[in-house]
């Protein structure tokens, strides 16, 4: 059994061979291991070509012109020949190297946000007074962490549930032991520029025939169903503040009106006529990209599926919420239940309209702004801020971080490989 790499327009798919007819070969059998691909006219036995007869011989007028990578140091182009993927199963067609390339791009940043991160701690503990910030973290007990990590977990669980619900939508079923991986490898770059993560994910699920535009239609509802849970659980918070309440009123009236225009096709054609201004400008750009997205995340939109989504937000959110509500009781900060889910959920909602990465930064000013104005000392809000956002943020990057490491050490990307077999034809 030969395993190599078939080439077609710059892709690579493996494929297995049990002979391969080479120039200076004897042999013409060319079967392939179906479980993984085939060449169309080169069947296994009992398999049949294009025409319904049995093939066996390696045929000579085939589409494409791929080239065929072995381990072998001599590397020859073979005949021509189609490529066709088994949809049942993954192509291993160098989408993952990019996720590999892309990660490798953005080790520079990553290593700058957790600096600026440090940074930032650090300077938030001079301001909090050092000896004051030691002194709450003292009320930091193992069996406390362990509770706080575990409810960050049941977050991310829940938002793949929620995340792989809506890739069904679509026809597609990914197997739940590969899926969260691929999912959680996207929090690996939460904290660098452009949302890098996403892509990521979207490169591992392309192997399985998942388009961009499906992802993105996902991800668009993924990010609604997020905005949403976040505007309900901050009207907690908006309730005890009497000066934020119609800040609050304004917030659940445009969501109440954007969620009757979502479940109309026409409306939204007639919305989209009406909000996009002239033609040419970077605001009608971001308009009808903005409009493209919703009218690609329509099957995800409707009712009851938007209604589940919803549910399954306010629950990841509100454990989260419910986490840093536990932190303020350990560092003995007189606050409600629902007063610290609310300031939690507007600090990652203000963070994240901040469009600054991870909402590094804007995220921990609110957080303790909020936290000192319901009443805590500038130290025991510090400290509960760093906390969550060390179990929180930081946690999902650490957790990225090992899914992407296992993915890349047991799915090995074939960008290496690639290489040295250029090197070795044009040596």
């Amino acid at each position: 059994m030969l395993e190599a790499y078939l080439e077609v327009d710059s892709t690579l798919i493996r494929i297995k061979l049990n002979t391969l007819n080479l120039p200076g070969s004897r042999q013409s059998n060319g079967a392939v291991n179906r479980s993984v691909g085939f060449i169309e006219g080169v069947a296994s036995s009992g398999s049949k070509n294009d025409h319904g007869s049995n093939q066996s011989s390696y045929p000579h007028n085939l589409q494409y012109k791929p080239k065929i990578y072995t381990a072998a140091p001599i590397i020859r182009p073979i005949y021509k020949a189609k490529v066709i993927r088994n949809p049942t199963m993954p192509t291993n067609s160098g989408n993952i190297q990019s996720a590999g390339r892309i990660m490798a791009s953005y080790i520079k940043p990553l290593i700058y946000s957790a600096l600026i991160g440090i940074l930032l701690y650090v300077l938030m503990t001079i301001y909090a007074g050092k000896d004051n910030i030691l002194s709450a973290l003292t009320n930091l007990t193992p069996l406390a962490l362990i509770i706080i990590l575990g409810l960050s977990i049941f977050n991310y669980i829940i938002r793949f549930a929620r995340w792989n619900w809506y890739v069904n939508q679509f026809g597609h079923h990914i197997p739940a032991n590969k899926h969260i991986l691929y999912y959680f490898s996207g929090f690996s770059l939460t904290t660098t520029p452009g949302k890098v993560g996403e892509a990521i994910r979207f490169v591992y699920l392309k192997r399985y025939g998942i388009s961009l535009t499906k992802s993105l239609a996902a991800l668009f509802a993924e990010r609604f169903s997020d905005l949403l849970a976040m505007c309900i659980l901050a009207g907690f918070a908006a309730i005890h503040f009497d000066k934020y309440k119609n800040i609050e009123i304004g917030i659940v009236a445009i969501i109440s009106l954007a969620l009757l225009v979502l479940q109309s096709k026409r409306t939204i054609e007639y919305s989209e006529a009406a909000l996009t201004p002239s033609p040419h400008t970077k605001l009608s750009v971001f308009v009808k990209k903005a409009f493209q997205m919703i009218h690609l995340s329509m099957p995800l939109l409707k009712s009851w599926i938007l209604a589940g989504g919803l549910l399954l937000s306010l629950l990841s959110w509100g454990a989260e919420g419910y986490a840093f509500y536990f932190i303020t009781q350990l560092m003995d900060i007189s606050v409600t239940i629902w007063l610290g889910i609310g300031i939690y959920a507007i600090s990652v909602l203000i963070g994240a309209l901040s469009f600054i990465p991870g909402g590094l930064g804007s995220t921990e000013a609110v957080m303790g702004f909020l936290l000192v104005a319901a009443g805590a000392s500038p130290g025991d809000a510090v400290a509960s801020t760093i906390i969550c956002r060390v179990s929180t943020l930081w946690f999902a990057v650490f957790i990225g971080l090992v899914c992407m490491s296992w993915l890349e050490l047991n799915e090995p990307s074939l960008l290496k490989f690639r290489k040295n077999n250029e090197t070795n034809t044009k040596s």
